[in-house]
């Protein structure tokens, strides 16, 4: 996917994803972290990965559309007095 926000949790560390759906983040110390990928419309994912001293780390990973939930919808309903009788009705003619 193209344009999904990817970056190591509590770091200023952070990309996008290439029309091609890969990234790359330099400068990161060797090391274990978080990476958080985000999109709109999709479920925020969060996976460990680890940094070695090569510095390469592939991830090859899906994300999840999100689901909303909507609650029925309900309606209610009061009776208001009128305070004047109702007028009579006519039959039609059906002109």
């Amino acid at each position: 996917m193209s344009f999904v926000n990817v970056q190591l949790k509590d770091t200023p560390f952070k990309a996008m994803t290439n029309l091609h759906g890969n990234f790359e983040i330099e400068g990161v110390a060797p090391g274990r972290y978080t990476v958080v990928i985000s999109f709109v419309g999709y479920e925020t994912l969060e996976l460990p990965i680890k940094v070695s001293e090569k510095g390469l780390t592939n991830i090859v990973q899906g994300l999840s559309a999100k689901t909303l939930d909507f609650a029925t919808p309900s309606a209610t309903s009061a009776e208001v007095p009128i305070d004047r009788e109702p007028e009579p009705m006519t039959p039609s003619t059906g002109s």
